[in-house]
């Protein structure tokens, strides 16, 4: 409201303008003359300037305008334009709006950016996880596919504020890679869960099935001596590694049948607060180890207690032994490929994770635990105990494939000879004739000289 020089309201035309350091600005057009009444009026201004400071100066027309009464300066900071991670400014003079980051687009299938809420989708035909790093020496983004379903389903809106949002199963952390804090990974699942303080006495029940499962291959006499369980060795493999196709429900019988012969508990569990994907993989070994125990335990218990031998009869466990030996072959490989495999990470140059010098830094990652680094303290267990299995199943592979050449190499090989090597290689000869027992066919016997 403008007044004259007893205070009176009057009726006046103001005139603005901006005063800035460089002197490029300016206001929106008819701003820099605008009337107004006797009474209050609102004023708006829209400054254009590319400094991030100015003034706008204000005076109503009048015969005080050079004697600096009437004027009126106010003082503007101006704020960059930013967006929401993932998004960048459209360039523009007067406005402050968002769209994808042009890297984002680029490089990924990525779209429908929104700027409220700062969300942007992944288009269904992605399989994709995305980190923003932002340090002191430079940002960018971190993306990598998805490891198995950690991720959520696409499409799906996600925000790089917090990335966990992507994870599914209550997962978090890089590749969705651990769960988030106070809960439990459940084995044969990716689910992350509360696990009760009761899930310890399952391991009553477990130990029980592993004694019913010794049990039934020595009752049933379903040993690789006779020759029975090669094709259900087959067949449970086939259906476990489909297992999605033939058996969609997890949680019947079959299910866990298939899972014992292929020495799984085959039971969604957790057995103690904060379990892990590093104690999950580990655990893999626990109950092959436990049925090796059982059965060791039997031959031992047969070999110095005569009635104890007797309540088996004819059965055979050191073929029992050879069984789950056989059985445990794909359970071990399992176990190998899940401790040795790792993912590479690109991060941008200048960020913590660096490794070298180059316009990526790579960042080796293992696949299961994306927050575990490959090869550091944190991996090494799982590292030598898969070399070591690795190294122990390819001896005994060549033992197996060669074990009908060795004795017949009695000069070399004179530890062949020993009867509890004999017993147990048998177990693996028994079910095939001395014809195609030779490996280097017809029945010709093989010379005692290994020529």
């Amino acid at each position: 409201m403008a007044v004259d020089q007893v205070g009176n309201p009057m009726n006046a035309t103001i005139r603005s303008s901006v005063i800035s350091e460089s002197g490029f600005d300016r206001l929106n057009e008819g701003q820099t003359q605008q009337k107004v009444g006797k009474q209050c009026t609102e004023l708006e201004y829209n400054v254009f300037s590319q400094d991030s400071f100015a003034q706008v100066e204000l005076y109503a027309e009048g015969p005080c305008i050079n004697l600096g009464i009437s004027r009126q300066l106010i003082n503007i900071h101006f704020l960059p334009c930013t967006c929401p991670i993932g998004l960048k400014p459209i360039p523009s003079d007067t406005d402050c709006k968002c769209d994808c980051d042009p890297v984002l687009q680029r490089r990924y299938q990525i779209a429908n950016c929104s700027e409220e809420n700062g969300t942007i989708k992944l288009e269904s035909n992605t399989n994709i996880w995305i980190e923003f790093i932002n340090t002191t020496n430079g940002t960018g983004y971190v993306v990598s596919n998805c490891t198995f379903d950690y991720c959520v389903e696409k499409p799906v809106d996600i925000s790089l504020s917090s990335p966990d949002k992507q994870c599914a199963y209550n997962r978090s952390g890089v590749l969705c890679g651990e769960c988030e804090p106070g809960l439990s990974l459940v084995l044969a699942t990716s689910r992350c869960e509360q696990c009760s303080d009761l899930y310890p006495l399952l391991l009553i029940p477990f130990a029980l099935a592993g004694i019913f499962l010794v049990a039934l291959i020595l009752i049933l006499n379903i040993t690789i001596a006779t020759g029975k369980i090669h094709g259900l060795i087959f067949y449970a493999n086939m259906i476990a590694a489909n297992r999605a196709i033939f058996l969609p429900n997890l949680n019947n019988f079959i299910t866990v049948f298939v899972s014992w012969v292929n020495l799984d508990l085959g039971i969604e569990t957790c057995f103690y607060n904060g379990m892990n994907s590093q104690a999950k993989v580990l655990l893999q070994l626990v109950f092959p180890a436990y049925l090796f125990f059982l059965t060791f335990l039997i031959i031992i218990l047969s070999k110095y207690f005569d009635s104890f031998a007797k309540l088996f009869s004819n059965r055979n466990p050191v073929a029992a032994l050879g069984t789950l030996v056989l059985l445990s072959y794909s359970k071990l490989l399992r176990f190998i490929i899940a401790a040795l495999q790792y993912r590479v990470l690109y991060y941008p140059p200048g960020t913590t994770k660096i490794v070298d010098n180059f316009s990526k830094s790579s960042y080796i990652v293992w696949l299961y635990d994306g927050n575990v680094q490959y090869f550091t303290p944190d991996h090494i267990p799982r590292f030598v105990a898969a070399a070591i299995v690795l190294i122990a199943g390819g001896l005994f592979t060549v033992l197996l494939f060669f074990g009908q050449w060795f004795p017949h190499c009695s000069k070399v090989m004179v530890w062949t000879k020993n009867t509890k090597y004999n017993g147990f290689m048998d177990a693996y000869h028994a079910p095939f004739t001395p014809k195609h027992r030779s490996l280097l066919g017809g029945t010709t016997p093989l010379r005692s000289d290994c020529s």
